[in-house]
C-alpha cells in the first residue's frame, strides 16, 4: 500500500478562546518561533505542500450542544498583505449591526 506522511503543526494563537457572537479574527503571529517563519510567498507554501486546516469547536451555553466547523485553505487561497475590512457598525449604546455582504472583504494591510 502507498503511504502518505502528513506533518501536522498546531499554530500558537494570540487568543485561545473566541466568543462568536460577532465576527472575530483568529490570529497567529509569525515570529522566529513560528513554523511559518521562513515562508514568504505562495510559491513557498506550494513547494512545501502546505495546506491550512482550521478547526473551530465550541458549545452552546443554553443547550450544551457541541458544534464544529472545519475549513481547509490551499496556498492560492491565502491573501498576502491584506487584512479584513470593517463589517460591523455600532448603533449607539445598544445593538451592533453586522453587514453580512462585507464579512469577507479585505483591504491592504
Amino acid at each position: 500500500p502507498r503511504r502518505v506522511w502528513v506533518g501536522v503543526k498546531q499554530l500558537r494563537l494570540v487568543r485561545s478562546s473566541v466568543f462568536l457572537l460577532l465576527p472575530d479574527i483568529i490570529e497567529h503571529v509569525i515570529d522566529s518561533g513560528s513554523p511559518l517563519a521562513t515562508i514568504t510567498c505562495t510559491k513557498d507554501l506550494q513547494d512545501r505542500g502546505v495546506e491550512f486546516v482550521v478547526l473551530l469547536e465550541g458549545s452552546t451555553s443554553s443547550t450544551s450542544q457541541m458544534t464544529q466547523a472545519r475549513r481547509s485553505y490551499l496556498p492560492d487561497e491565502i491573501l498576502w498583505d491584506r487584512q479584513f475590512g470593517p463589517c460591523c457598525r455600532y448603533l449607539g449604546e445598544g445593538p451592533v449591526a453586522v453587514d453580512l455582504d462585507h464579512v469577507h472583504d479585505t483591504v491592504p494591510a
